[in-house]
């Protein structure tokens, strides 16, 4: 399994931040491989919300899906995409 860390500082209080982050309909606006992303079921985001997103690769697009599984706001985030050759666990850890 690979690890990868990496820490980005941002000029805004931790919840924004956080709320930024855990919905995933944002990503779009950060990441050119990600084509789209969609709450798949309404109301609040939080533990077990999941969303279903197209990315786009080396030419090809395929569908992902991914679900919080620790929703700890403001402080911390953890989530599992599904794609159909890998499953991708992250890790977000908010601190002041």
């Amino acid at each position: 399994m690979a690890t990868i860390e990496g820490e980005t500082v941002i000029g805004c209080p931790p919840d924004v931040v956080f709320d930024f982050v855990a919905d995933e309909r944002n990503e779009p606006k950060s990441n050119p491989h990600m084509v789209r992303a969609e709450q798949i079921f309404e109301g609040p985001i939080g533990n077990g919300t999941r969303f279903a997103a197209t990315i786009k690769s080396m030419g090809r697009t395929q569908e992902m899906v991914t679900e919080f599984t620790d929703y700890n706001r403001p402080m911390r985030l953890a989530l599992t995409s599904y794609r159909s050759r890998m499953d991708i666990r992250r890790t977000v850890d908010i601190r002041t």
